[in-house]
C-alpha cells in the first residue's frame, strides 16, 4: 500500500475543489456537524462536476441515517437492519453509477464486531463498478480491533479509518496512547499482508487531526484523515499544512 496519504472529508462542492489538489483522496458525505451521514445524489454530482479538473477520488461515506437518531454516534448506530443495509447497498449503487471511485461502509454488529455478512454484500456490490473500499471510523466501537483488521481485510477492505482510542471521540490529551495503539494497529495491518498481499490495507489516523496535532500522532501511521476543521474559517490552511506534513512523509 501507499506510505503516506491524506483523506480530507468534504460536506459540499465548493470545499471539494479547494481541498482536491492537496488530498490523495476525498471522503465525501453530508452533515459533517453530525459526525456524516451518505450523500445524495444531488451532492455527488455536483461534488464530481466541482473536482473534475483535479482528478482527485471521490469516495463516498454510506451511513444511513437511523429514525430517532441523536447524540454522539454509539455502537448501535452501525447495526443495519434489512431496511438499512438495503438503502447502504443502494447507494453504493448511486455511487457507482455516478462514477465515484470507492465508498466507506461500517457495519457492525450488537456484540462490538464487524458484521461480516452485511460487509461482504456490501464489498461485493462495490467490485460490481469496480469502487474500492473502506471502514469508517466506526471500527473504534469494536470490541477486538486486530482481529478486526483481519477480518475486513480479509473481505475486501483496503482501508480503516481510527483515532486509536476506544470509543468515537480519543479522550482528550491522549495523543501519546493514541499514537501507540495506531502504530501497533499499522503494524499488525502490515503482517497480514506479509504474509497475503491480497489482505493488504492501511490503517488511518482521524479524531480531530490538524496539521498542529502531535509530531507522534500525525506520523503513526502515515494516513491522515481530516476535515480540516467544521467552519470555513483556516479550514483550506489545514489542508494545505498536512498536505505539506504528508507529502514529507512520502519522500522519505
Amino acid at each position: 500500500m501507499n506510505p503516506a496519504s491524506l483523506e480530507i472529508a468534504v460536506d459540499s462542492p465548493g470545499f471539494a475543489a479547494e481541498a482536491a489538489p492537496f488530498a490523495d483522496r476525498l471522503e465525501l458525505c453530508s452533515d459533517l456537524e453530525q459526525e456524516g451521514f451518505s450523500p445524495s445524489r444531488s451532492l455527488m454530482t455536483r461534488t464530481l462536476d466541482a473536482v473534475s479538473d483535479h482528478g482527485t477520488p471521490i469516495h463516498a461515506l454510506v451511513r444511513p441515517l437511523p429514525a430517532g437518531r441523536s447524540g454522539p454516534p454509539r455502537l448501535e448506530d452501525f447495526v443495519l437492519d434489512a431496511s438499512l443495509l438495503q438503502r447502504s447497498l443502494d447507494h453504493v449503487s448511486l455511487a457507482g453509477d455516478l462514477g465515484l471511485q470507492g465508498v466507506v461502509i461500517g457495519a457492525a454488529t450488537p456484540a462490538g464486531r464487524p458484521d461480516l455478512d452485511a460487509c461482504s454484500l456490501l464489498c461485493e456490490r462495490a467490485r460490481r463498478y469496480g469502487l474500492e473500499v473502506g471502514f469508517h471510523r466506526a471500527f473504534d466501537l469494536l470490541v477486538d480491533r486486530p482481529a478486526a483488521l483481519a477480518d475486513l481485510a480479509a473481505i475486501g477492505i483496503r482501508r480503516v479509518l481510527s483515532t486509536g482510542g476506544a470509543g468515537w471521540a480519543p479522550a482528550p490529551g491522549s495523543h501519546h496512547e493514541r499514537a501507540g495503539r495506531l502504530r501497533a494497529l499499522a503494524e499488525h495491518a502490515a503482517s497480514l499482508a506479509g504474509h497475503d498481499p491480497r489482505v493488504a490495507l492501511d490503517v488511518v489516523t482521524c479524531g480531530g487531526i490538524r496539521s498542529g496535532s502531535p509530531p507522534q500522532l500525525l506520523r503513526a501511521t502515515g494516513h491522515l484523515h481530516s476535515s480540516g476543521g467544521r467552519t470555513p474559517e483556516g479550514r483550506l490552511e489545514e489542508v494545505m499544512g498536512l498536505s505539506l506534513l504528508v507529502t514529507s512523509m512520502k519522500l522519505g
